[in-house]
């Protein structure tokens, strides 16, 4: 028997876990208002930032300040049906989270075995804000953005790239952004092959592609958009292997028509200018000729 009991005390000491054991303190109706500690383990001191001379056979909510509701509630339910619970309670009055194991050992006692979160929780809480600032970047950056993961599908795709592909999130979703579902063409009008697409290239080469341009048709209304690609490979910060592209467009096609445009214009001015009978020139205020046309240029 005694070797049981130094068994136990010895795990009851050295247990990593925060252990407590006490005993509710009723008012006098018989509701649960407190607690007293019986026992502690150095680990529970720890976590409760408080010695065991402090708390041993003293009301929980004197020496700690507080007491969490909840947690008193769940322990009473506990002491009163002899079932065990699980639950996770934040101690304003300690600034920490915890995640709680609560058994009855014998009639009129409890036990909790307490882990502090506070940290996983705080990082949790980090996360989700974080994220929730990429949401609102996400979306409302005017430039399309989709996420492939490393085998091409399209797992995220912000309101600009739905726009301008002419496809939905849910139609784009799963989707290769390299795959045979698109229609693009190079810069010069001609097919631009699957082996050509910017995230192709970062997928194949684990590099960023900066300032490609292509045209894509959109699904929705059968025009090609031209588009200024930018890519950025995402690496697993464990593995190092490649885990995401990142693809970033923005729609020039109002661009490239001017540019078109001008071009169209500046060789049907030259035409016109070339098929004149004499000759013909511009120049500045400074006199510099600027242009001179064909029977200019084959007399001089």
């Amino acid at each position: 028997m005694n070797g049981s009991e130094n068994l136990y005390e010895t795990l009851f000491l050295t247990m990593s876990e925060a252990v407590v054991i006490g005993e509710l303190i009723y008012d006098g109706n018989g509701k649960a208002v407190d607690y007293r500690v019986v026992n502690l383990n150095p680990a529970a001191e720890k976590s409760l930032g408080t010695s065991k001379n402090q708390l041993i056979n003293r009301s929980f909510r004197g020496v700690i300040g507080g007491i969490n509701e909840v947690a008193l509630a769940q322990i009473e339910l506990v002491v009163r049906t002899g079932s065990s619970a699980k639950f996770e309670v934040a101690s304003k009055h300690l600034n920490r989270h915890f995640s709680v194991v609560a058994f009855r050992p014998s009639e009129e006692r409890f036990a909790v075995i307490l882990q502090d979160v506070t940290d996983s929780r705080r990082a949790l809480e980090t996360l989700r804000s974080n994220e929730a600032l990429f949401r609102g970047l996400f979306g409302a950056i005017s430039s399309g953005v989709i996420v492939q993961d490393n085998n091409g599908a399209i797992i995220e795709a912000n309101a600009t790239a739905t726009e301008i592909l002419g496809l939905s999130r849910d139609e784009l979703g799963g989707l290769k952004a390299d795959g045979p579902n698109w229609h693009a063409v190079r810069e010069d009008g001609s097919a631009c092959p699957v082996e050509e697409f910017p995230s192709t290239i970062t997928r194949n080469t684990k590099t960023k592609v900066q300032g490609a341009v292509m045209g894509i048709q959109n699904a929705a209304d059968g025009n090609y958009r031209w588009l200024l690609v930018h890519t950025q490979p995402v690496f697993s910060e464990i593995t190092s292997e490649l885990e995401k592209v990142v693809v970033n467009f923005v729609d020039i096609t109002r661009q490239k028509l001017a540019e078109e445009a001008l071009l169209q214009s500046r060789a049907q001015f030259t035409a016109f200018m070339d098929n004149l009978p004499g000759f013909a020139w511009i120049r500045d205020l400074q006199g510099r000729y600027l242009y001179l046309n064909k029977a200019c240029i084959e007399t001089l």
